[in-house]
């Protein structure tokens, strides 16, 4: 039951993580507003959406970009997550 507590505790940081990198793409988006197209992923772009003409909007969704986003967000969440316990851990029985 713990090993599962710890599971679900790092998946909702991960996501934390991604919404608001995803976030940030956006925002980056807005504050540039003399871009012509939007590119939402860190590392890997996952949706685009950019002007042909004036009327005329192309988007997509790359899903194999999204897991990828995805895993490399949750593993380094993970990694600083345990990272952070060890040292925490070693800095607390070392007083």
């Amino acid at each position: 039951m713990l090993e599962i507590k710890k599971l679900l505790k790092i998946t909702i940081l991960s996501s934390l993580v991604f919404f608001t990198m995803s976030f940030f793409s956006v925002l980056d988006y807005i504050c540039n507003n003399n871009n012509l197209g939007l590119e939402i992923g860190f590392p890997c772009i996952y949706y685009y959406r950019f002007f042909v003409d004036d009327n005329d909007i192309r988007f997509g969704w790359n899903l194999k970009s999204l897991m990828i986003d995805i895993g490399v967000i949750w593993g380094c969440t993970l990694l600083i997550y345990v990272g952070c316990k060890k040292v925490n851990k070693y800095t607390c029985n070392k007083k």
